[in-house]
């Protein structure tokens, strides 16, 4: 698993990706910490285009975005964030 952490205007965010795409998007004072994360290594470059997406995204330059997504999370949650997806901007 990749990472990388920035600072954005709601706060520091750290994201991380594995080879099927983005796992992770953690805010600074996340309740729970991500399964593993103390083996997480710091790759720049496997984390560029999240990383872009998201900076864009908060300058209202993008609206939707175009990222391999592999959650980690139970059923229930993955269903959720499913029917999150289709709301539009």
């Amino acid at each position: 698993m990749w990472f990388d952490a920035f600072n954005t205007p709601i706060g520091k965010l750290t994201i991380a990706v594995d080879v099927s795409g983005m796992r992770y998007v953690l805010f600074e004072n996340n309740k729970y910490d991500a399964p593993g994360r103390q083996h997480w290594q710091r790759d720049l470059g496997a984390t560029r285009a999240a990383r872009e997406q998201l900076l864009q995204y908060f300058a209202a330059e993008r609206k939707s975005f175009d990222l391999p997504l592999n959650p980690d999370g139970t059923d229930f949650q993955k269903k959720t964030w499913a029917m999150l997806a289709q709301i539009p901007f």
